[in-house]
């Protein structure tokens, strides 16, 4: 072999190895932030009890719990329905709630999607919509979509819902339902603001205001609020 050639030869493999070389580093993607995006935690079959001021409130069970932090807030999301039953002081069931999703924000504000159930034991109250809150830090549960709310004396329909977490005030919009007027026997659908008193029965101020419709009891449109 002359010089040329051991030359050329070199000259060949200096440049397929700094080819080589420049080829080793792969296509880079945008980094990806985990804590945003993918779940720190992905529990199955959950059924665990919470507690609130030192004392067993809650007992939550769902078949899968996924757990973020975004932006150093806790994210809990239930992708597959969640069940909740909320305890008084002796341990006793006092309410169930049940729904098809659920995301509980920052350990404050509750979520609840799709098929929506609450019913509260000692209350003899119901609610049924597609969408339920519940703030933690003001006791709040609140809607503003279309539900059915049942209480011992009413049944109320409508689009804009709040009450406090025991259903002694509470405020439904657009709604439309029964409600017994003192005096009479019957029920009707009426427009109602009422103030209730501890030392005497419900008293209602309203003016009936019913109206024919597809539905049958009468319904009519109204604001109804109990303090």
């Amino acid at each position: 072999m002359n010089i040329r050639t051991a030359l050329f030869s070199l000259i060949v493999l200096a440049i397929l190895a700094l080819s080589s070389c420049g080829n080793d580093a792969p296509p880079m993607a945008p980094a990806v932030n985990t804590k945003d995006s993918i779940a720190m935690m992905v529990d199955y079959g959950v059924a665990t009890l919470m507690s609130d001021s030192g004392y067993v409130k809650y007992k939550l069970v769902a078949e899968e719990w996924h757990f973020f932090n975004r932006n150093n807030k806790s994210l809990w999301v239930f992708p597959k329905g969640v069940f909740l039953e909320r305890y008084d002081r002796k341990f006793n069931v006092d309410m169930h709630v049940t729904a098809d999703t659920a995301y509980f924000r920052d350990q404050n504000l509750l979520e609840l999607r799709g098929r929506v159930y609450l019913q509260d034991l000692e209350k003899q109250v119901t609610f049924t919509s597609e969408e339920l809150f519940y703030d933690t830090q003001k006791h709040l549960f609140y809607s503003r979509m279309y539900h059915h709310f049942r209480t011992p004396d009413r049944d109320l329909k409508g689009d804009w819902f709040e009450s406090d977490d025991q259903f002694k005030k509470y405020h439904v919009k657009q709604s439309r339902g029964f409600v017994p007027v003192p005096g009479n026997g019957e029920q009707k659908a009426i427009e109602t603001s009422e103030t209730p008193s501890e030392n005497e029965s419900k008293r209602l101020e309203a003016v009936p205001t019913a109206r024919k419709t597809n539905e049958v009891p009468l319904t009519a449109p109204d604001t109804t609020r109990v303090n």
